[in-house]
């Protein structure tokens, strides 16, 4: 248990701050520790942009990829170097770590010897890197690859600063896999793994918890992970909030939330402002309304992956979920069910079924619109409403095709937008549909308000997001 919390530790560390937008990652992380029975002596893990996609342990001696993709973009070859050079670390580090103990007067006990390296590369075409040794959980030992030097903050470091700051041969290789292969490497997994890296913008809620004078932006859903979070009142930036860093959520997105505490009474203009590569502008999401949102994402067969996925959301918090394998909507808790009843959950079974359907005979036609004959295809559907809190109302419909805007529904003219030609012979189609059409109408005006209300009015214990 020690060592996952320990490895666990280590990865949140990096990826709990937050990174700016406009940003990819390629990150390693290296246990090692003395023998306990049970455990591996050696653990490595990588991460693309957070997502881990590769693992390595003594137990298995084998580089085991997240996905197959991951030993085709590369080629037999070039993974089997890989995995030697993880080997040779786990021979290193098994003869470090005893030379560690001797140096701290350390005879005993369970120990581990940390190294963390990667690079980023930002939009701009700027590149930085980094490599940093841990000593049972202090830092013990970083290169400054600039000046071609270790630098250590701890007094029994000197050594091996020393003896390290002599081995040039070594110091130029670090400087190298920093500067350029490891940057070769990042842009290699980008290119191969859009499939597993797709961006997804975020969902955004900015809500007071309850009675208390908290006020809360809850961002959550998006990839990559770099996003910038701000809140402001009267159009001027709030310097001093509180965070809870960027975390990963169960499906490889993430999430982060920003909070101040105010006074209800203030009549100022509160907002929460959100930039992100997954949104064309920025976000500013005004205080004083509530939302319900439902996300459904369908994709060409993978195995192993659902073929639709939808989520629900209300005030940004997930309270449902439903995908094509299970085909039954998941509650996040039994309130959400009693709140409507038995009869009622059933209909929105049934209305989720319908949507799978639908995703299902769309696809193969938008393939075929696009001129597409194979490949990882996307479509996604994004609906919802807001209640504010002086009683205005208002709803959209929008889909994508493989993260494009493609189709909107105006609800006040009753007819469907694009502005790609793939989306044309959809529309046209659409819009002689007066009876579909009214019934979005219908369900953005009433009955989404309608089930708003019901969920706030039942849920507000368990809509409230995690102080």
């Amino acid at each position: 248990m020690r060592e996952a919390a320990m490895i666990g530790l280590i990865v949140l560390v990096l990826l709990c701050g937050e990174v700016s937008a406009g940003s990819h990652s390629l990150r390693y992380f290296f246990t090692g520790m003395t023998p306990i029975p049970g455990f591996p002596e050696f653990v490595g893990v990588g991460y693309v942009d957070g997502v881990q996609f590769v693992m390595y342990d003594s137990d298995r001696r084998e580089l085991i990829p997240r996905e197959q993709w991951m030993v085709e973009s590369e080629g037999p070859a070039a993974w089997e170097t890989k995995k030697s050079l993880i080997q040779e670390q786990e021979t290193d580090f098994k003869r470090w770590i005893p030379r560690f103990m001797s140096q701290t007067n350390q005879t005993g006990g369970i120990h581990f010897l940390q190294l963390m390296t990667g690079c980023d590369l930002r939009d701009d075409g700027a590149t930085s890197g980094f490599t940093q040794y841990g000593w049972d959980g202090h830092d013990f030992l970083s290169f400054d690859k600039d000046h071609v030097v270790w630098v250590t903050p701890v007094p029994w470091g000197e050594i091996t600063k020393n003896r390290w700051d002599r081995q040039t041969d070594d110091n130029q290789q670090w400087k190298y896999f920093l500067e350029v292969e490891c940057i070769e490497w990042l842009r290699k997994c980008l290119e191969y793994g859009q499939r597993e890296l797709r961006i997804v913008a975020p969902v955004v809620s900015f809500t007071r918890l309850g009675d208390s004078n908290r006020l809360s932006c809850a961002v959550t859903g998006f990839y990559p992970q770099a996003i910038e979070v701000n809140l402001w009142r009267d159009g001027v930036v709030i310097g001093e909030t509180l965070s809870t860093g960027i975390l990963p959520n169960h499906d490889s997105t993430y999430q982060i939330r920003k909070w101040i505490e105010f006074d209800p009474e203030d009549q100022a203009e509160y907002s929460c402002r959100v930039e992100h590569s997954g949104m064309k502008e920025t976000l500013e999401v005004i205080y004083g309304s509530h939302s319900l949102r439902y996300f459904f994402t369908g994709m060409t067969p993978i195995p192993g992956f659902p073929e639709l996925v939808g989520v629900g959301y209300v005030d940004g918090v997930q309270f449902v979920m439903y995908d094509s394998d299970r085909r039954e909507p998941t509650p996040r808790e039994q309130w959400m069910v009693e709140s409507e009843g038995p009869t009622a959950w059933e209909r929105k079974k049934i209305l989720a079924q319908e949507q799978e359907m639908g995703f299902k005979h769309m696809i193969p036609l938008l393939m075929s619109h696009s001129n597409l004959t194979g490949g990882i295809h996307f479509l996604q559907l994004m609906t919802g409403c807001d209640l504010r809190d002086d009683g205005t109302t208002s709803g959209f419909i929008q889909y994508g095709w493989d993260g494009h805007d493609f189709l909107s529904f105006n609800k006040d003219h009753m007819v469907w937008v694009t502005q790609v030609p793939l989306g044309e012979v959809i529309k046209n189609r659409w819009d002689r549909q007066t009876d579909m059409i009214q019934r979005w109408k219908d369900y953005l005006e009433v009955e989404c308000i309608e089930w708003l209300r019901k969920y706030l009015e039942y849920g507000q214990r368990e809509l409230r997001i995690g102080e």
